[in-house]
């Protein structure tokens, strides 16, 4: 595992025993000071990365773990290195400078970039004018200033960790996916007294999420795909069964059976749905945003293949939501990102049309290429961006699309 933050890297090596068998933090290697005895890979683990732990046979004296009780021990459970830590800075304060204090020095340390952690150890709240005297003249070049600082961000590496694995957590829950072919439409759907929080991949949940909408969810949603795709969905209930229906327009007196509409409906009705979802209510949604996280993640909505079934203008209509929805989502302090696996010149086109008249920044989209290498057979991956006028950049390979159409 390589960690890096700041101007720092924290390298962590594991060997078939499940044991730190490189611990580095910068250039200071952990091991070579306390030998490799003393750190244990823990496979346990809250949600991805596994618990780094300290253990020893070592007899010696451990720092009073009562008072380490008392500040910030979460943070510091590596005894071995904890007491190295302790009693440099011990040696640098006042010899009559309590244990307490000593403590609350090391448990109000900061870690972040080298010039910040210099200042907050020259300027510490606990501190005494010994101390402050002993690393007045420590620079950011400093050896003796650099090993303290790699000594406490290797404290830390445990507490990092889960700050990672809850990152991570975050991230993974604010992941959503459409797959390349939805489910196609039925006449009827079983009512059922089922929580729905998404549209799951395939879209057939489609129904009972609608259902589940609220009154005023549900009448935003049928004005949001009026607005944008000139039909709504109606769902009508009868006898424990669910309908799902398509109003052509607003000023329609006829609805219809999306399985009496062709294809493209049911292809398109979960991607928007889901989309709308994403970009009007991730900031209340429990399953979004699960209570406890403390970061705010981007929101990730991959879709495979979204013009399947879908006529040209229509695939035009869908990159226009496409950018409406992240322009909405911005408005709202959601940072949602489209993943599009698609093969339409006609999305990629339009895409380029909405970045010539300034609906959308050129950096805000990356084309992206996989495609087989003739020589090596090897899958290649090329990356492309938008000019400020709409036009692909150069190095766009011949003949993915007919340039005649781009």
């Amino acid at each position: 595992m390589i960690i890096k933050f700041a101007d720092s890297v924290i390298q962590l090596e594991i060997n078939k025993e499940n044991k730190i068998s490189c611990f580095l933090v910068n250039s200071f290697d952990i091991l070579e000071m306390l030998g490799d005895k003393y750190i244990l890979f823990d496979l346990g683990h809250k949600f991805m990365l596994p618990q780094v732990r300290e253990f020893s046979n070592n007899q010696e004296k451990i720092l009073n773990l009562g008072v380490l009780n008392r500040v910030n021990r979460t943070r510091f459970i590596f005894q071995q290195l904890f007491s190295k830590l302790f009693q440099i800075t011990k040696n640098k304060a006042h010899k009559f400078t309590s244990e307490t204090t000593i403590f609350k020095m090391i448990s109000s340390f900061v870690i972040g970039d080298s010039a910040t952690m210099l200042q907050d150890i020259k300027n510490n709240p606990f501190s005494t004018k010994t101390w402050k005297k002993s690393v007045n003249s420590w620079t950011i070049e400093s050896n003796e200033f650099r090993q303290f600082r790699d000594l406490i961000i290797a404290n830390s590496v445990p507490w990092l960790l889960e700050e990672c694995d809850d990152l991570l957590a975050n991230f993974a829950t604010k992941i959503s996916y459409m797959g390349p072919v939805r489910a196609t439409a039925e006449r009827y759907y079983r009512t059922q007294d089922l929580a729905v929080d998404e549209v799951d991949y395939q879209g057939t949940n489609l129904p009972m999420f609608l259902r589940n909408l609220t009154h005023g969810e549900l009448k935003e949603f049928r004005t949001w795909t009026l607005n944008n795709f000139g039909f709504e969905p109606l769902i009508t209930t009868s006898q424990g069964l669910i309908s799902l229906e398509i109003r052509p327009s607003k000023d329609s007196k006829e609805s219809f059976n999306v399985a009496d509409t062709g294809f493209g409906f049911s292809q398109i009705l979960p991607i928007i749905t889901q989309l709308w979802f994403l970009s009007e209510f991730t900031k209340t949604s429990s399953r979004i945003r699960p209570p406890g996280f403390r970061y705010n993640s981007p929101v990730i909505f991959p879709i495979e293949q979204p013009e399947l079934h879908l006529h040209p203008r229509l695939q035009g209509v869908l990159a226009e939501v496409f950018v409406k929805s992240i322009e909405a989502a911005k408005e709202r302090g959601i940072d949602l990102r489209l993943v599009i696996e698609t093969h339409s010149e006609v999305l990629i086109n339009k895409l380029g049309y909405l970045v010539a008249e300034k609906h959308i920044l050129p950096e805000d989209i990356n084309i992206v290429l996989f495609y087989k290498s003739d020589q090596s057979k090897e899958i290649k991956v090329r990356t492309s961006q938008f000019d400020s006028e709409g036009y692909l950049s150069e190095d766009w390979p011949l003949g993915f699309f007919d340039m005649d159409l781009i």
